[in-house]
């Protein structure tokens, strides 16, 4: 089976950190999910030079992205098999709303939350 390599973002490190390790003692096999850190353009790199790179799932800037498929496309012959590429660029979150919530309050929240950071 296909392993994970977790790349966090430089700006929530601890907390995909603290989430890594809650899976660790959750009980997955060591070395099926792989804690990264790394400067982007390294990892980057590494992962798209890899003959075993199956997929990405990419949270970050659009220009990112299209770094990523520009460096998938150049490769695509050297791969085992063609790697699947999930981009998400929108910064924009679903949420699941309890029936008991306030609803205004939650479309003042997520209106809110649209245009700034808390």
């Amino acid at each position: 089976g296909n392993v994970v390599l977790w790349k966090p973002s430089d700006t929530a490190l601890l907390s995909n950190y603290i989430a890594f390790r809650l899976m660790e003692e959750s009980g997955i096999p060591p070395g099926v999910v792989n804690f990264l850190p790394a400067e982007g353009p390294t990892f980057g790199r590494a992962i798209t030079n890899s003959t075993h790179l199956s997929a990405i799932n990419f949270t970050g800037s659009v220009l990112t992205v299209h770094w990523l498929w520009k460096q998938v496309g150049e490769n695509v012959d050297r791969f085992r098999n063609l790697p699947r590429l999930v981009g998400e660029c929108g910064r924009k979150n679903y949420h699941l709303v309890h029936s008991s919530a306030n609803v205004e309050h939650v479309v003042n929240s997520t209106l809110r939350g649209k245009s700034s950071y808390f």
